[in-house]
């Protein structure tokens, strides 16, 4: 059975965010006399708002400051210097809370709290939530992230990394390509989930640190902010050496007598579509346009000819995503129906990945098309479990027709459709101002 001595059980109740009547003294944090401390040692007032450094990190004194929740570990230590040095080694601390003697190392940030009794240490330039909701990070090739606490958003996944902290994760997704997304659940490892798109729906989930990318790393935009910088002419701009040009004492002195009227003429990048699947989640039918739509039937003989419902109630139980989905039944061998809807917002030359959400019986045979070249015939699956399936097209135009063609192979079958999702590859999408689910 863990030992806690008085002055132990003391030190606890004087870092408990409680009222207590009586708080024991903070202790001098030098194992030396206040009178012979070197200049060195920390102590309050004198020390607030100064920086350390401990092995890597870097961490702000705040004195007279707590941070409640976020517990990560506790040790006792005879120094704040101590306590830093434990954090630092401790996987995940980015905060401690220090009372002279009980060491509260915090893997999160709930923000400060003030507590004259208390002294607590913030390793420099440390995100986590929730104070870090709504800023920016940015990873080491250039790219920024908003950060988004308890915001999932959810499918798209690319890719699975275990990480200590949030920056960790941002880094991995930077390193794997087509990555825009991030949903981090904490942990000393936690699952980093990235993701090849930001514009599904977001849920919330307060155990979900998120962040999406808001611009490209500063390698693919080096030219244009040496362009915005120097004022160089469009040509200047567009050529190939314009990069080194920019940052040539020569090139210098030139876009010091451009004229201002140059700079307006820098040619806009071409934006990428994100793409668009209206009604992706069968939740809406006949709201836009275009939506889904039942495209043909195919009756050879069965018991009835097949059966579509553009958006059939199953509940939050039998769904992936709301309360509906798209259902085809076949009841003879041969017998086939095709629903089909119109992807909108592409760039042409542009690769694109569209997942969705698959449910069927196993004798049955499902095709998917894009402008009437299939693209993916769906593998035979256990029956009526629901399964994800991924196929990816090359954009020829700024829209493309989707169709799903479900039939009989053996008897009669039924098939099930939701939570389409579609993201550009390894590009970076400019989203519509018009589209109600891209991030603000």
């Amino acid at each position: 059975m863990l030992q806690v001595s008085f002055a132990q059980f003391a030190a606890l109740l004087a870092i408990a965010p409680s009222l207590i009547a009586a708080v024991p003294t903070l202790a001098a944090p030098s194992t030396t006399t206040t009178t012979t401390a070197t200049p060195s040692a920390l102590s309050c007032p004198a020390s607030d708002g100064q920086t350390i450094t401990v092995g890597t990190d870097s961490f702000e004194i705040q004195c007279g400051v707590d941070y409640y929740g976020g517990d990560l570990s506790l040790s006792w230590e005879t120094s704040l210097e101590n306590c830093i040095a434990t954090c630092e080694s401790t996987t995940g601390c980015i905060i401690v809370s220090y009372n002279g003697a009980a060491c509260y190392m915090k893997n999160q940030d709930d923000g400060p709290q003030t507590n004259a009794n208390i002294w607590a240490a913030k390793k420099v330039g440390a995100v986590a939530c929730p104070a870090a909701d709504g800023s920016t990070y940015t990873a080491r090739d250039g790219a920024v992230y908003k950060i988004e606490c308890s915001a999932d958003r959810y499918g798209s996944d690319l890719d699975i990394a275990w990480v200590s902290d949030l920056p960790s994760c941002l880094e991995a997704c930077e390193a794997t390509a087509g990555c825009v997304d991030v949903s981090y659940r904490f942990g000393t490892p936690g699952p980093c989930y990235m993701k090849y798109s930001y514009t599904q729906d977001v849920r919330t989930d307060s155990g979900i640190w998120g962040a999406y990318r808001v611009s490209a790393p500063s390698s693919s935009t080096t030219t244009s902010s040496a362009a915005a910088t120097s004022s160089t002419s469009s040509a200047a701009a567009t050529s190939s050496t314009s990069s080194a040009a920019a940052t040539s004492s020569t090139s210098s002195a030139a876009a010091s007598s451009t004229t201002s009227s140059t700079s307006s003429a820098t040619p806009t990048p071409t934006a990428i579509g994100c793409g668009l699947i209206n009604d992706p989640s069968f939740e809406n039918p006949g709201a836009t346009t275009p939506d889904w739509s039942t495209i043909s039937t195919l009756h050879t003989g069965g018991a009835q000819a097949p059966y579509v419902a553009l958006s059939l109630a199953e509940g939050t139980s039998g769904s992936k995503d709301g309360t509906h989905v798209a259902y085809i039944a076949t009841y003879g061998t041969g017998d086939s129906a095709t629903i089909g809807n119109t992807i909108l917002r592409l760039t042409a030359g542009v690769t694109y990945s569209v997942s969705f959400w698959q449910r069927r019986n196993s004798n049955g045979k499902v095709v998917i098309s894009i402008d009437g070249t299939a693209v993916l015939t769906t593998p035979a699956v256990p029956d009526t479990a629901w399964y994800q399936n991924t196929f990816t097209f090359t954009a020829t135009s700024d829209t493309a027709a989707l169709t799903i063609t479900a039939a009989s192979v053996v008897s009669s079958n039924g098939f099930m459709w939701d939570a389409f999702t579609i993201a550009p590859v390894g590009v970076v999408c400019t989203p519509a101002t018009t589209t109600t689910t891209v991030p603000a």
